[in-house]
């Protein structure tokens, strides 16, 4: 999600030096719905919006550059820093022997959140932040009525799913990898095998390029 160039300068713009964003080189259409979500999310909250309009009328009552360049460069700064932040928190590539699936995640995120109760139950050190990002991942709204016994419970019977799950895996991801090319067919208007075969030979290169640098 950008602001239009035009919409801040107009049509006779200044010199300013110009910043790249890091990019989302993503295929899943739902990935990169969930970064524009992610950006527009912040620019709502830093009002990005209303700020390249007080530029815009700032430029139109034709105030000197040294007093638009200031507030010009400030928003280049911060809208530079939130598609980069957004990106970074998109973009997460999952690599590893067991084949990734979002199923498996989930297995493995329900995992990661009874350690992290078990270890505020027992008076440990945890990160707030990570505890709260872990749980909005699971879907639980609270642990406050969680005792140690009932954490480390749901931990073994995450850990029973988990082992589950990766003996399914390579099904999973077969299915998983299914679903998001008939995603990619819709969306760019071709045949959901062709798509298929696409992700499967990028998925085969990268093994065999991972093997090789080993």
């Amino acid at each position: 999600m950008y602001i239009p160039f035009k919409l801040i300068f107009g049509n006779n713009p200044p010199h300013i030096q110009g910043v790249d964003a890091i990019p989302v080189a993503v295929k899943d259409p739902r990935v990169r719905g969930a970064y524009n979500k992610r950006v527009m999310k912040a620019y709502i909250k830093y009002r990005i919006l209303d700020r390249a309009r007080h530029v815009k009328q700032a430029q139109n009552r034709e105030n000197s550059i040294a007093q638009i360049k200031p507030p010009i460069d400030a928003l280049i700064a911060v809208t530079t820093q939130i598609c980069k932040e957004a990106a970074v928190k998109i973009r997460k590539l999952k690599v590893g022997k067991v084949p990734w699936s979002p199923t498996l995640q989930a297995v493995r995120d329900s995992q990661k959140l009874w350690a992290l109760v078990i270890q505020r139950r027992e008076r440990k050190k945890v990160s707030r932040s990570l505890l709260k990002r872990t749980m909005k991942k699971c879907h639980m709204i609270s642990i406050e009525n969680i005792s140690l016994e009932q954490a480390k419970e749901n931990r073994k019977v995450a850990h029973a799913a988990y082992l589950k799950e990766v003996r399914k895996a390579p099904d999973t991801r077969k299915k998983y990898q299914e679903s998001l090319a008939k995603v990619l067919a819709e969306e760019n208007d071709t045949k959901k095998l062709s798509e298929l075969k696409n992700l499967r030979q990028r998925e085969n290169k990268g093994i065999k390029q991972g093997e090789s640098d080993k």
